[in-house]
């Protein structure tokens, strides 16, 4: 198990990467609140505006904003890691404070012949380690339990339809429900419901 968790101080900003095997590794940032914060305002009024303009403007925006999150966070995490797991690994990130509001996983170049961080590892994302560790021990004990629930919100509360929602739930139904239990959840407040009750299970 391998977790990045991203801290907010004052000033500073520090990732630890968190390894089963051995100690923590610090990895201190060259970024400060202000530049989070900065980067942070930024993604979020590219979301704001997504499907209000043209799709290739939206497009570039995206791919200038990307490679700033992988100068300044994602990048110098990736060099770390690449001398503690193999390339292809399973990494969790734990932001906290403003880094929950960036997305990482898409971080990159976005330029040849470089790659983005997909290229090197798999990314999940955890609240908490404590919560982490807890999933962790509990598929341990129902490793021969498996079931896979996905959640649908196509027209989530105050924001624009999102229209390939149904479509895409299609595919993975039918790349699933053939291979493993399978519960499917669609339309906002029900699959909300519903998604605590099969949390608890």
């Amino acid at each position: 198990m391998v977790q990045s968790l991203l801290s907010m101080q004052a000033s500073t900003a520090d990732v630890l990467i968190v390894l089963s095997t051995q100690d923590p590794v610090h990895v201190p940032l060259d970024i400060t609140l202000a530049d989070v914060s900065e980067l942070s305002s930024g993604f979020q009024s590219l979301v704001e505006s997504a499907g209000s303009s043209d799709h290739r403007l939206e497009s570039r925006r995206i791919v200038i904003i990307l490679p700033k999150h992988w100068n300044s966070i994602v990048g110098p995490v990736v060099q770390a890691l690449r001398n503690l797991i193999d390339l292809g690994s399973r990494i969790w990130w734990c932001p906290t404070a403003e880094f929950t509001l960036l997305p990482l996983y898409p971080a990159g170049p976005y330029e040849k012949p470089h790659h983005n961080l997909s290229h090197f590892y798999i990314s999940s994302y955890t609240l908490t380690l404590a919560a982490l560790i807890r999933a962790r021990q509990q598929a341990s004990r129902d490793a021969s339990i498996q079931h896979f629930v996905a959640i649908g919100q196509a027209n989530p509360d105050r924001r624009k339809e999102l229209p390939c929602v149904a479509a895409e739930l299609d595919v993975i139904a039918q790349r699933l429900a053939p291979v493993l239990s399978f519960t499917l959840l669609r339309h906002s407040w029900t699959a909300m419901q519903q998604s605590r009750e099969h949390s608890t299970h």
